[in-house]
């Protein structure tokens, strides 16, 4: 045969624009747009899909075996905070992983964090207080500790992210925490978000369902297809 009988194929794209190019090139009444809002976080074009028709009409089905699908790509800023996040680090580490990313710390400032990474020295004082248990005569030592530092430590901070490639910059609240410290007045640091990351890619995704929506005129239903 001179051509084959039917599109059929698989194409990733990594941006909106190169997706709605190819989805309006090939685009039919049957065309399917499907979001992943999943782990996958992806969107999926079945461009040969099912036309509309009458219910059980066989003759409107589609093959949905020519694919356009659109994985953005993850940036290097929001893989490293993502990636660090529940994990204690020392204050070189800290120190060296703010030098990177200084510029998407947004309150405090990041020179205030750098402060914190790098002179933060706390100490700790150990007490112990007398007790004495009449009815058995024994007598009890209580232990206290009292923490002091020099820096006052903040307990959140926000960050101004890009999470793809081609997607806007969303702010992200982090919780900060700070660990007691060894016998030389050494810390550890620690940062929790919560599910601030998950609510981000939703919002990012549905700015993405907009713009297809608008660029291709197909619906974008929010969900996985299986055949």
């Amino acid at each position: 045969q001179a051509n084959p009988n039917r599109k059929r194929g698989k194409l990733t794209v990594q941006d909106v624009a190169s997706f709605c190019v190819y989805v309006n090139r090939h685009r039919d009444e049957g065309s399917l747009i499907v979001m992943d809002q999943g782990s996958a976080r992806r969107v999926t074009c079945y461009l040969n899909h099912h036309e509309p028709g009458a219910e059980g009409d066989a003759s409107e089905a589609g093959w949905a075996d020519h694919v356009c699908v659109f994985e953005p790509r993850y940036t290097t800023a929001w893989t490293a905070w993502i990636g660090f996040a529940e994990k204690w680090i020392n204050q070189e580490e800290f120190a060296q992983f703010l030098d990177e990313r200084m510029g998407e710390i947004v309150e405090p400032d990041g020179a205030t964090l750098m402060e914190i990474a790098t002179q933060l020295k706390m100490t700790v004082e150990t007490k112990y207080e007398r007790a004495i248990n009449l009815s058995s005569n024994a007598i009890q030592l209580v232990h206290l500790e009292n923490v002091s530092n020099n820096i006052e430590i903040p307990t959140h901070f926000t960050l101004s992210v890009v999470p793809f490639d081609g997607a806007n910059a969303v702010n992200i609240r982090a919780r900060l925490k700070v660990a007691k410290p060894d016998k030389d007045g050494h810390v550890r640091f620690l940062w929790r978000l919560g599910d601030a990351p998950r609510h981000s890619l939703d919002a990012v995704f549905d700015a993405f369902a907009e713009q297809i929506q608008v660029a291709t005129g197909v619906s974008v239903i929010k969900g996985v297809w299986a055949s």
